[in-house]
């Protein structure tokens, strides 16, 4: 199939070859703005450590039962935020990231072992979310006024959250040491 432009004939299929590297250029020009996203992303879950740290000396330290669930309600609201926010982010940008660079792709450790671990880590953390916190930040939100399980759940709770965070930090520190791997 060609088409006349100007004095030659061109084939469809060069045109659409044409179009796919011009379609390239782009998305490469744009891949310095993903990977910036992509960082500001885990400095969000990072900041997310340092809150969960914060936040936890607030609640068990509370005296006043009022301060101590307002403390809880913020805890649960700021962490679901960011937590969305930043493991939406992350995803995201990382599939983008997988998608335009052709260097990279999907759980291969044959290529990049650190990236198919990062990528292994976040659906682990992923799992934690759906599996784990949300369920214990439910049962906390309807648990409010009973003192027994809501201590109970709180500490499942900040448990879970270290590991998360853990997981978190050596997924940050992977990136961070990948060139040295």
């Amino acid at each position: 199939m060609t088409f006349q432009s100007g004095l030659n004939d061109v084939s469809l299929y060069k045109v659409l070859n044409i179009n796919k590297i011009f379609q390239g250029k782009i998305l490469m020009s744009i891949y310095g703005y993903i990977v910036t996203f992509h960082v500001m992303m885990a400095g969000m879950w990072l900041l997310n450590l340092i809150f969960d740290l914060t936040m936890r000396k607030q609640i068990l330290n509370a005296a006043d039962r009022a301060i101590k669930e307002n403390n809880v309600l913020f805890y649960l609201k700021y962490t679901n935020l960011f937590g969305m926010i930043g493991a939406g982010g992350i995803s995201i940008t990382g599939l983008l990231m997988v998608i335009i660079n052709p260097v990279y792709s999907l759980f291969e450790f044959s290529s990049n072992h650190w990236l198919a671990s990062k990528q292994i880590i976040l659906v682990a953390l992923l799992a934690l979310v759906f599996a784990r916190i949300i369920p214990i930040a439910n049962a906390i939100k309807q648990n409010l006024s009973d003192n027994a399980i809501l201590d109970s759940k709180l500490r499942s709770l900040f448990n879970i959250n270290s590991w998360m965070n853990l997981l978190v930090v050596v997924n940050i520190l992977f990136a961070l040491s990948r060139r040295l791997l």
